[in-house]
């Protein structure tokens, strides 16, 4: 994957310096998501509140990047760093002890998008989740760590343009990760929903 990912930087470099600045348009791009799925992690019960479970495709994208694109073409390329996490946190049940569940990963994406018409664009990509990580932090107890593995994944979207540098969209991701010490495997595919600006 290391060595996909710089191939295809390379290949951007080339494509960057092989066409004028005033023939490719360069737009960062900010990305917000909420999204569900994949396989349990954790089912944690609480004290005052109802069960929490931490996924493997949960919960909260936080990210940014750049869309490459030429003027009149409806082909654009974007490349996104983001921050992919779940969380729970509050007292165990039956316990004053004080917990907090995380599960988050670096994900790098690569996504070509089509523009089928001013208000509508399809996308197929690759990603790839590094620094994957499960923690538990219990009050007054030794933390609980579990490191991760991840396969290269794969991601389909649509998306709906409520203006034009901004896109809501929908998404299928499909990943899989293992753990480095037990080499258990777990689903990390998830639907979600998105939000993204372009500047």
């Amino acid at each position: 994957m290391k060595k996909l990912l710089t191939s295809t930087v390379f290949s951007l470099t080339l494509l960057a310096t092989n066409i004028h600045a005033d023939e490719i348009e360069i737009s960062p791009v900010v990305v917000l998501g909420v999204t569900y799925g994949g396989d349990t992690l954790a089912d944690v019960e609480l004290d005052d509140f109802p069960d929490e479970k931490i996924k493997a495709g949960n919960l909260f994208y936080i990210g940014g990047g750049v869309n490459f694109k030429q003027p009149e073409s409806p082909w654009s390329i974007q490349a996104n760093l983001a921050y992919h996490f779940d969380y729970t946190e509050g007292d165990l049940e039956d316990s004053i002890q004080d917990i907090e569940v995380t599960f988050d990963r670096i994900v790098v994406e690569l996504i070509p998008y089509y523009q089928i018409d001013e208000k509508q664009s399809v996308g197929v990509g690759i990603f790839k989740a590094f620094d994957t990580e499960f923690l538990l932090e219990i009050e007054n107890a030794p933390d609980t760590s579990i490191e991760f593995d991840s396969d290269t994944g794969f991601l389909a979207e649509w998306g709906y343009h409520f203006s034009e540098d901004n896109m809501l969209s929908v998404r299928y991701a499909y990943t899989e990760f293992e753990a480095k010490d037990t080499k258990n495997k777990f689903d990390g595919d998830y639907i979600g929903a998105f939000v993204q600006w372009r500047f």
